[in-house]
């Protein structure tokens, strides 16, 4: 399986023809999902493409459904999401975002109690119980569907205001799990205290990047999110060596643009701005796959194999510049694609399949 998009498989001959948008194959390529990585030409490993940090051990789903944990500073690759039925490879899990489970021994969860503020908390476990809310919430209760990852249920809620949470156990109720956000995020194990996961950190370095005046990007994956009336909600890819000087794709769901995408060129503070309604709906493990061009003279973006009008863009020069991935984001990431050059309409529709 190469990657999470579908890809042009016509010339059989060399494996990574199969990455080639409308004909052209990219500088660097970053398969998270069947472990293939490529840059100057060459097959290299993840750490030859990519730098990646995380201050904490975090857990992952395997192909079995089993629960696993990457120590400090190691990718959660080979995470797998419940699809159709079954275990389905997702490629990279990351949470830019540092989450912590505010209740005591996670494993099995026993009735107690947990101080909370006024935001949005998420509540999710596994097995065949159930838990009910009082004090500063009295949201659900939430019931569970079965035992394992399959079965993760969650339920989010906005206390009124700061005070004591009182949560009610009935039956099994397994790697439960309480966070302060409005989507739940991988399962952090506790103990007699609260535990944290730190956020994660994917770049590519400047010196891997093209060297190129004109640049075309793909990415894929899935995505977990819910509206929270915010520009730039998402962050997917940022390029630049400012805020006045980048060229950057995210998610926007202000006043009411839930899941359109933002691509924009940003050039000695002048902003060239693309618009795709409607490319990742609200939810968990939500595909989304997007594609630009950056050229010379013009800029144009697609998603779902459809592209805009292009637009006049002056390209700003960032080849002192890391790429940043998922910046803001909490989902996984199946495919990444960088050309140095400009793959015209129908590569970056190609591509944003």
């Amino acid at each position: 399986m190469i990657g999470i998009g579908v890809l042009d498989r016509s010339v059989q001959g060399d494996l990574w023809q199969g990455y080639a948008a409308a004909g052209q194959m990219p500088a660097l390529v970053a398969d998270f999902v069947s472990g293939r990585y490529r840059r100057a030409g060459a097959t290299r490993a993840f750490g030859d493409v990519l730098s990646f940090g995380r201050a904490s051990a975090a857990s992952y789903v395997d192909g079995q459904g089993a629960l696993k944990i990457a120590p400090a500073g190691v990718p959660r690759l080979g995470h797998h999401v419940w699809k159709g039925g079954g275990w389905r490879p997702a490629g990279l899990l990351l949470e830019s975002a540092g989450r912590s489970n505010l209740l005591l021994n996670s494993a099995t969860l026993a009735s107690q109690d947990v101080a909370v503020t006024a935001q949005t908390y998420t509540l999710s476990f596994t097995g065949t119980g159930s838990v009910s809310l009082t004090g500063a919430a009295t949201a659900g209760p939430l019931a569970g569907t079965g035992a394992g990852e399959a079965h993760r249920v969650g339920l989010s809620f906005a206390p009124a205001t700061a005070g004591s949470l009182s949560l009610s156990v009935s039956g099994t109720v397994r790697n439960a799990q309480l966070e302060a956000g409005p989507t739940l995020s991988s399962y952090i194990p506790t103990g007699a205290a609260a535990a944290t996961r730190a956020g994660e950190v994917l770049t590519v370095a400047a010196a891997d990047m093209p060297p190129a005046s004109a640049v075309s990007l793909a990415l894929n994956g899935g995505l977990t999110y819910a509206s929270e009336d915010r520009v730039a909600q998402v962050v997917f890819l940022l390029w630049g060596t400012d805020a006045d000087n980048r060229i950057r794709s995210a998610l926007n769901t202000h006043m009411g643009n839930s899941g359109q995408l933002h691509v924009q060129t940003r050039t000695a503070a002048t902003s060239y701005n693309l618009y795709l309604s409607d490319i990742c709906a609200p939810g968990r493990d939500v595909r989304f796959s997007h594609a630009s061009r950056h050229g010379a003279g013009s800029m144009n973006a697609a998603a779902k194999g459809g592209a805009l009008t292009q637009i006049a863009v002056a390209v700003p020069d960032l080849v002192a510049s890391d790429l940043l991935l998922a910046q803001e984001f909490m989902g996984t990431l199946g495919l990444l694609r960088v050309w140095a050059g400009d793959i015209g309409d129908a590569g970056i529709a190609a591509a944003s399949l």
